[in-house]
């Protein structure tokens, strides 16, 4: 049994490395130092298109070590040319979706719940003429995407296209934000309202606890 255990362990840990081997190999893509890949991600990146992923920031692409388990693994995906995904230091995401025409940035500390979606664009125009078919880029709404440091957004909420979360705000699990977040709230709801203030908290510089990186993305 204790071999069958070892076996498994060793199993478990190449998984998980791969899923680093298989995002550094793309073209495009910029690891810093310590970041960790826990299950396989889905990385898929237009021409010219590029994705720096911070320091000792965290992506949780299995339910085996999310408290909540994950829908699927996470997805950074850019729909467009030129288009860019920044992922901060010490973040942390789990099963999150993050699709990006123009540009979607994730602060330092940020703990981004699963199943989360942040897309910056509507992937189909509003207007109702050819809506099905539909690829011009000038008929479909896009607009960046910018969330502060040290955010926490709840499990499958919804970040639409020209949002700016401000730095340790909070939004509730099944949020869909349309509108700008003030620094320092809580906003929760249909459309995301803010519903309270955070409470003051001690200097980013003191906060990092690498001991447990799988916990940073629960």
């Amino acid at each position: 049994m204790k071999t069958i255990k070892k076996v498994l362990r060793r199993v478990y840990f190449l998984y998980c490395r791969a899923g680093k081997t298989v995002a550094s190999l793309q073209p495009g893509v910029s690891l810093k130092k310590g970041v960790t890949f826990l299950g396989l991600p889905i990385i898929t990146l237009m021409a010219d298109s590029t994705l720096e992923i911070g320091q000792r920031a965290v992506l949780v692409s299995t339910s085996m070590v999310a408290d909540l388990g994950v829908i699927n693994p996470v997805i950074l995906r850019t729909v467009r040319p030129h288009a860019h995904i920044s992922i901060g230091d010490d973040a942390g995401l789990t099963g999150t979706v993050i699709c990006a025409a123009m540009s979607v940035t994730v602060g330092r500390y940020c703990l981004i719940g699963s199943d989360v979606i942040i897309a910056d664009n509507d992937f189909h125009p509003v207007t109702a003429p050819n809506r099905r078919y539909e690829r011009d880029p000038d008929r479909i709404g896009a607009k960046p995407v910018v969330i502060g440091n040290n955010v926490f957004i709840g499990a499958r909420s919804v970040v639409l296209k020209g949002v700016h979360i401000g730095d340790n705000a909070v939004i509730g699990a099944g949020s869909v934000v349309t509108h700008d977040v003030p620094a320092n709230t809580i906003a929760a709801g249909n459309p995301a309202r803010v519903v309270a203030g955070v409470p003051p908290i001690r200097s980013l510089s003191v906060m990092r606890d690498v001991s447990a990186p799988e916990r940073l993305a629960s």
